[in-house]
C-alpha cells in the first residue's frame, strides 16, 4: 500500500468526448480536430479572448447581423478584449479592403476605417437631388 510519506499520484481520467462540442471522436487534449483548431487560433491570434469577445457582442456591431462573425482587432497585434469588436464578414471585408468609401457608411464604421486607413483621405459621395 501507500505509505504516509509517499504522496498518491492522482490517475490522469481520459476523456470520451470533446469537452466543447460532445463528439466522440477526440483529436488532442480533450478536444476534437474542428475545436482544437478554434481554440489553438484564438490562443494564438486573439490572446484566447475571441470567444469572450463574441459572447460579450452576440452580434455584428455595424450591421447587428447574427451569422458569420468575425472578432475584429482595433489595433493589429493587440489582444485585449476593450481593443477587439465584433463583426460579420460582409461588414469585415470593407474596413480592410477598400481604399475609397463610394457610399454612406455609419460613424462606427468610418472610425474603424480610419483606424486603418490613417493616412488616405475620406472621399463620400454627396447626395444630389435630380
Amino acid at each position: 500500500m501507500f505509505s504516509a510519506a509517499e504522496p498518491r499520484k492522482k490517475k490522469m481520467q481520459t476523456a470520451w468526448w470533446c469537452r466543447s462540442c460532445g463528439t466522440t471522436e477526440l483529436y488532442a487534449h480533450g478536444w476534437c480536430r474542428p475545436c482544437y483548431d478554434r481554440h489553438r487560433h484564438s490562443q494564438q491570434y486573439f490572446g484566447g479572448h475571441r470567444e469572450a469577445v463574441l459572447c460579450r457582442d452576440r452580434c455584428c456591431q455595424l450591421c447587428l447581423a447574427e451569422q458569420r462573425l468575425i472578432v475584429h482587432h482595433r489595433r493589429p497585434g493587440q489582444n485585449r478584449p476593450a481593443l477587439q469588436i465584433t463583426l460579420c464578414r460582409r461588414c469585415h471585408v470593407p474596413i480592410h479592403r477598400r481604399y475609397q468609401l463610394p457610399g454612406f457608411y455609419s460613424e462606427l464604421f468610418l472610425q474603424l476605417w480610419r483606424e486603418l486607413h490613417p493616412d488616405l483621405p475620406i472621399q463620400l459621395r454627396l447626395p444630389l437631388a435630380a
